[in-house]
């Protein structure tokens, strides 16, 4: 008889949205199926209230009760769920997730900064041949950055920074560089000492600008030149924030978001001698499929993307 395929699934609750891939494991190995995405922003209450504020705590429950059944549509068997710098920022987080277990079932883990590292380089190893040389990864999401160097497929350095793209697209551009001040000075300091090669760049706003260029494939990783993200950070940050939306059909949040990621990547790689940055499709959703089930890597080809929308409605 043959043996049913096993869904497995994970939930990365993160600053800006909540995502879900859910995966069909078979004896070749993992296969995306489908990932969903839901806007939360709760970056947007903690960073600044220490809080999630009750419209937010709602719209989170009702996406997990409406993933709940979406996992028991696919049958899946194991759920592991993490959630990353609001969660950890947030005074009430504690009752946010019991209220989610309560409803769904599903036990939501808060992982350090460091934890958040281990498992964006865990997806990113399954999806590129890191090279031997001393390799800077830096996952940017909206309520922090992540930094680990990565040299013969060992990790010599984490560090994690309570900054993302909630704060610095709110930043003049004097604050910007004082913000920033404390990880140029730690990457010059990695940089000096280990002499840094490779730059990998993950999450939702990097991954963003990996889709600026018309040149951009589908299928493999993304590299872009430094002279490229210099000349898209020149042209994108004298448009208009409607502009920018209408260039390239993106949400006002996530247009807002692309020119602070633009800005970033352009200073760092001016500062650590970088020639260009690598911008693969995989992060932390992915990375922790792979924890959970001690695979190497996810078939993602064929895979859906669904936007819920469950706030609108």
């Amino acid at each position: 008889m043959k043996k049913k395929p096993e869904y497995i699934a994970s939930i990365d609750l993160g600053s800006n949205a909540l995502r879900c891939l859910i995966v069909k494991k078979n004896p070749k190995g993992l296969v995306a199926q489908v990932t969903y995405r839901q806007q939360l922003d709760l970056g947007e209450d903690v960073f600044y209230h220490h809080r999630i504020c009750s419209e937010k705590k709602y719209h989170t429950l009702k996406t997990f009760k409406a993933i709940k059944e979406i996992l028991n549509h696919y049958q899946v068997s194991k759920v592991k769920a993490v959630t990353t710098a609001a969660m950890r920022s947030a005074k009430n987080s504690a009752l946010l997730q019991k209220e989610i277990l309560k409803h769904t079932d599903i036990q939501l883990e808060i992982i350090s900064g460091e934890q958040e590292a281990l498992y964006v380089q865990r997806a990113i190893e399954s999806h590129l041949r890191l090279k031997r040389s001393p390799t800077l990864l830096m996952d940017l999401g909206g309520g922090s950055i992540e930094f680990t160097l990565i040299k013969n497929k060992k990790i010599l350095e984490i560090k994690s920074f309570p900054l993302g793209t909630i704060h610095l697209k709110k930043a003049s551009s004097e604050e910007f560089l004082t913000l920033l001040s404390p990880i140029r000075e730690e990457l010059r300091s990695w940089h000096e000492k280990y002499g840094l090669k490779n730059f990998i760049g993950t999450g939702g706003n990097l991954r963003r600008i990996s889709k600026i260029s018309p040149k951009s494939p589908s299928k493999k990783s993304y590299f872009m030149k430094s002279e490229a993200i210099k000349r898209y950070h020149r042209l994108y940050e004298k448009k208009t924030l409607e502009q920018i939306r209408s260039t390239l059909d993106l949400s006002p949040k996530k247009a807002q978001a692309l020119t602070p990621a633009l800005r970033l990547v352009d200073l760092l790689m001016s500062d650590l001698k970088f020639n260009r940055i690598c911008l693969p499709p995989e992060g932390l959703k992915e990375g922790v499929i792979l924890d959970v089930t001690g695979h190497k890597k996810i078939k993602m080809k064929g895979m859906k993307k669904v936007e819920l929308n469950l706030t609108q409605e």
